[in-house]
């Protein structure tokens, strides 16, 4: 390793934040990915310090039409199977109010916007 180097550390002037899928279905919903509750917090302190570096936050999001027709392999059986998972307009689609600036647009986002 090169003295006075590193590597490891983020740039903020140069850094933005994704968040993927970090929405109340795979919190504590019926995909719940373990873990994902306790970090809540850390996640909206990283937020707050982005949005007051006015640096970019990306939240990638997924949605389910009812009947699994856009889902990925993982989740299309259950969701033929009647199971709800992040459909569009629903609570578990939702993101963390606490992680948003302002509310989801589902029509917006359905339509690629």
């Amino acid at each position: 390793m090169s003295a006075g180097h590193d590597y490891t550390s983020p740039d903020l002037a140069r850094s933005a934040l994704v968040l993927i899928d970090v929405q109340n279905d795979f919190i504590s919903g019926p995909s719940q990915v373990d873990g994902t509750a306790e970090l809540l917090p850390a996640m909206a302190r990283l937020l707050a310090a982005f949005r007051a570096a006015h640096r970019p936050i990306v939240h990638i999001v997924r949605m389910y039409v009812p009947g699994g027709s856009d889902a990925d392999p993982p989740r299309r059986a259950a969701i033929e199977a009647g199971r709800q998972i992040a459909a569009p307009h629903t609570a578990g689609a939702a993101v963390p109010a606490e992680l948003l600036a302002h509310p989801l647009d589902y029509d917006s986002l359905l339509a690629g916007g």
